[in-house]
C-alpha cells in the first residue's frame, strides 16, 4: 500500500466507499492465503449482497453461491457478512484505495500489506 500511497494514491472516506459499492457489481480476487480465487457480486443499496465465487485453478469445481449484507463502518472500512451454499459464514473487512480510476483493497491499512484489485460495474 505505502507505494500505491507515493504515487499519488489515496484512500477512500466512508461517503466514497459507500457510493462506490451502492448498487454495484463488484469483482476480483478472494483476499487470502489461496490463489486463484475469483468473485462477483452485486451488492444493493439496501445493504444486501448476492454473488459467486470460483477457483480458477480447478474449474472442475462448482461455483459457491454467496449471499449476505453490506456496510461500510465509521473508519470507511467495507465489512461484507456472507453465508455461502458450503454454509460457511464469513465476515471480510476492507480498506480501499484509488489510483489512476483504479481501485483497490487492503485488510488492515498497514502500509507494506498487499492490496487486491476491484472492479465495480454499473
Amino acid at each position: 500500500m505505502a507505494d500505491l500511497l507515493a504515487q499519488g494514491g489515496k484512500k477512500l472516506t466512508k461517503a466514497e466507499v459507500q457510493a462506490l459499492y451502492s448498487g454495484a457489481l463488484v469483482s476480483g480476487a478472494v483476499y487470502s492465503t489461496v490463489q486463484n480465487i475469483e468473485f462477483k457480486s452485486r451488492t444493493a443499496a439496501d445493504g444486501s449482497l448476492t454473488g459467486d465465487v470460483w477457483n480458477n485453478e480447478k474449474p472442475e469445481r462448482p461455483v459457491i453461491k454467496i449471499a449476505g449484507t453490506w456496510e461500510v463502518t465509521d473508519l470507511g472500512q467495507y465489512c461484507s457478512h456472507i453465508k455461502n451454499t458450503r454454509v460457511e459464514r464469513v465476515t471480510a473487512c476492507g480498506y480501499y484505495y484509488t489510483l489512476d480510476g483504479r481501485f483497490y483493497s487492503g485488510s488492515t491499512g498497514e502500509p507494506s500489506e498487499r492490496l487486491v484489485e476491484r472492479k465495480f460495474e454499473r
